[in-house]
């Protein structure tokens, strides 16, 4: 009995956790102020014909929604929004790899505290969103409790995959593992997640659809969609910025020189005013 009080305390003060974390995103969103490529998702969010369709294409219908409801302070606050979804995710997550619910909600409220501390729930950027659909996805998964047969549950999986892939093409490196796992787990149905995940990215369709219709072959549309690179537009996209490890190092580089170059500065300083 004293066990079960304990463990029921300790949800508690979890859960009293996860709230405050909740609550601090809404205090410390950004709201309508956004810069950089914070300031773009909002930009576009207010003219979505201005936006790369095949760009964070879920996120795009997301940020224009919010918008059209609420203008940019919702729209700006829609990571904030996100993380209540995406904290019962995590939750759910942390249960199905055999959590007691205490440490399900820690978990749970750790990881909101992770994206408050790094901006992602407090900016307009959809690293929230791609987190909380594969989140979903491993959820669906790891469950061992939950009341769908093997098909639903494949199908349910590749929706939340789909939705993931329709918000960045990274989806597919962090769903690597997770298609693996189903391929030991159900050998031939887990091709059933194919059909499932098309029609979870149905919000990319509009951007494939209008490569194919300009003429574009399939590797042109896939690079498209998952470097941003066109070739009916030279010079767009990411791809002259991956892997480019030694721009990191360079810049990492003259940060370090910084550094220590204000050292003597501020050295000399402190003799100086000591010598006074």
């Amino acid at each position: 009995m004293g066990h079960r009080n304990v463990e029921l305390s300790n949800a508690r003060w979890a859960a009293f956790l996860l709230v405050l974390a909740c609550s601090s995103s809404f205090w410390a969103s950004s709201g309508a102020v956004q810069w950089m490529d914070n300031g773009q998702y909002l930009a576009q969010a207010a003219d979505p014909a201005s936006a790369d369709p095949s760009m964070h294409p879920l996120f795009q219908r997301l940020m224009s929604w919010a918008w059209s409801l609420g203008g940019a302070s919702l729209a700006g606050a829609a990571n904030a929004w996100l993380l209540l979804p995406y904290a019962a995710a995590t939750a759910w997550l942390g249960r199905g790899l055999g959590l007691g619910m205490a440490a399900a909600l820690a978990a749970s409220a750790a990881t909101v505290l992770a994206h408050g501390v790094f901006w992602q729930a407090t900016k307009a950027s959809p690293a929230l969103l791609l987190g909380l659909c594969t989140t979903l996805a491993w959820a669906l998964h790891c469950d061992p409790f939950l009341r769908l047969p093997a098909i639903g549950r494949l199908l349910a999986i590749g929706v939340a995959a789909g939705l993931a892939l329709s918000v960045h093409p990274i989806a597919l490196l962090l769903l690597a593992p997770l298609s693996w796992r189903l391929w030991r787990q159900y050998r031939g149905q887990a091709m059933l997640v194919v059909p499932a995940v098309l029609l979870g990215s149905a919000a990319a369709w509009p951007a494939v659809l209008q490569d194919f219709s300009a003429g574009l072959p399939v590797q042109a549309v896939l690079r498209h969609y998952l470097t941003g690179f066109s070739v009916l537009e030279p010079g767009s996209g990411r791809e002259v910025a991956l892997l480019r490890w030694d721009l990191v190092w360079h810049e990492k580089l003259g940060d370090a020189a910084d550094v220590l170059a204000d050292r003597p500065a501020t050295g000399r300083a402190g003799v100086a005013s000591g010598q006074r």
